[in-house]
């Protein structure tokens, strides 16, 4: 049975994975393009709950998932970022 962290570690990742395919980006794209390994991106997609969290917010930034902070940013409107809550519900 899953913790709550690791079930929010895997649908964080998951959110991440899908986001970055329907942007047409390659694991490789998105690593180069932030200064992370790939190894940690596969990691960070696999749902690993110990992932650092500065690279993973990096990442998400990068796909324009900004998690808890669409309506702190005036310019981002929150009907344009992906939500976490879809990959929680089993």
């Amino acid at each position: 049975m899953q913790t709550m962290g690791e079930a929010e570690a895997q649908a964080f990742g998951l959110m991440i994975r899908n986001q970055r395919r329907a942007m047409g980006l390659r694991q490789e794209d998105v690593a180069l393009a932030t200064g992370v390994g790939r190894r940690y991106l596969i990691e960070l997609e696999g749902g690993k709950p110990t992932a650092r969290l500065g690279p993973a917010l990096m990442i998400a930034r990068h796909l324009g998932i900004i998690p808890g902070l669409a309506n702190a940013i005036p310019e981002t409107r929150p009907d344009t970022i992906p939500s976490i809550l879809p990959f929680l519900e089993d």
